[in-house]
């Protein structure tokens, strides 16, 4: 259900996506140059690889890159800081407005992603958390396609340590693996209004997050964190 309401959403608004799309291209060309895009193999789970395509956002020097990426690559959850750097002056912009994984649609439509999820990683990545949190965790948060968007990019992923995200993520994907339907779209939406909310206004609203997690809370009550974020 969720994958369709996925492309409904991509085909319904596919004119404003378009227009916006072009625009972000005239632009990067004009500011960036090219390459447009960058092209990576990531993976919603260590058995499950995808290409995946977005507006490139960092500069040309591949060597630089990766020097950097190493400074901030902790357990498997990069975080680049926008003021690192890496990134060009328009990749800066994508980053923060998110406009990086618009091309990601495409990953969407081929069903490769949903809307809604966790982020897919690289593989080295993936093994890096598999080594430092367990296989059973990483297991778990790979039984469910990953995602342009979730509670990580709702909270910021440059707040919450790398343990308490995954720990986030991991309760999204059981609630959306065993929530009834009609809850699992009514927290869809919510999630991408949230998202939406974090981009525009840099502010989550209370009663959101709240809905959301309690949500989560309900079919995983081994976890006791929740209060921080709904108390």
């Amino acid at each position: 259900m969720i994958s369709i309401i996925d492309k409904i959403l991509i085909l319904t608004f596919s004119p404003i996506l378009i227009i916006v799309a072009i625009l972000v291209i005239f632009f990067k060309i004009i500011f960036d140059g090219f390459p447009i895009f960058y092209n990576s193999i990531r993976y919603s789970s260590i058995d499950k690889p995808f290409n995946s395509i977005k507006f490139r956002s960092m500069i040309k020097d591949q060597a630089f890159i990766e020097k950097e990426i190493k400074k901030y690559d902790k357990d498997g959850f990069e975080k680049i800081p926008l003021t690192s750097c890496v990134y060009s002056k328009f990749g800066k912009f994508l980053e923060r407005t998110q406009l990086v994984e618009l091309p990601q649609l495409l990953n969407c439509l081929l069903g490769e992603l949903s809307i809604v999820g966790c982020r897919p990683l690289p593989k080295k990545n993936l093994k890096k958390l598999q080594s430092k949190y367990g296989v059973d965790m990483i297991e778990v948060r790979g039984k469910r396609k990953g995602g342009l968007a979730g509670i990580a990019q709702m909270l910021g992923k440059d707040n919450l340590s790398n343990k308490k995200r995954l720990q986030l993520e991991i309760s999204e994907i059981i609630f959306f693996c065993e929530a009834p339907t009609y809850k699992k779209i009514v927290v869809y939406f919510l999630i991408i209004f949230g998202v939406f909310a974090s981009v525009i206004l840099n502010n989550v609203p209370k009663y959101i997050l709240k809905i959301i997690l309690k949500n989560f809370e309900k079919y995983n009550r081994k976890n006791s964190f929740y209060k921080d974020y709904i108390s």
